[in-house]
């Protein structure tokens, strides 16, 4: 969960993780937008 939200964001676009796989596994929470990054701050925080 220490990997920058913005590089998995890129994973995600890339097909190379799913959006499910960026939030259980690296704490980012995405949105169509981008990072949501209020929830992904929650999330993280709360690991």
């Amino acid at each position: 969960m220490q990997r920058d939200p913005e590089r998995v964001r890129q994973d995600v676009l890339n097909g190379i993780i799913s959006p499910t796989k960026a939030r259980n596994d690296y704490g980012v929470v995405l949105t169509e937008e981008g990072v949501d990054w209020d929830a992904t701050t929650e999330l993280l925080s709360e690991g």
